[in-house]
């Protein structure tokens, strides 16, 4: 997983989507602002933002692509946030 997380808050979702990615990899994510270029930052005023995707060396390129597996664990991650936030 593309582990950078931007423009979290300290309280905000920021714990529930790194237990996420930690329950589900094994590995404790790198929080980081460093991942580029966001839309977040413009919506950072509106509300919490986290940047968090998929691993992939050819995003936004000509044949871009990811891992299955990959896919199906940002998958999970993003069922284990969405269940842990709705109670």
């Amino acid at each position: 997983m593309r582990s950078a997380m931007t423009h979290a808050t300290p309280g905000s979702w920021r714990h529930v989507i790194v237990a996420a990615i930690e329950d589900e990899t094994g590995l404790a994510p790198e929080l980081s602002t460093s991942g580029g270029t966001s839309d977040g930052r413009f919506l950072i005023e509106l509300c919490p933002v986290v940047d968090f995707g998929l691993p992939n060396g050819t995003m936004h390129k000509l044949d871009e692509c990811a891992a299955v597996e990959d896919i199906h664990a940002l998958s999970r991650i993003y069922e284990r946030v969405l269940l842990k936030v709705s109670g």
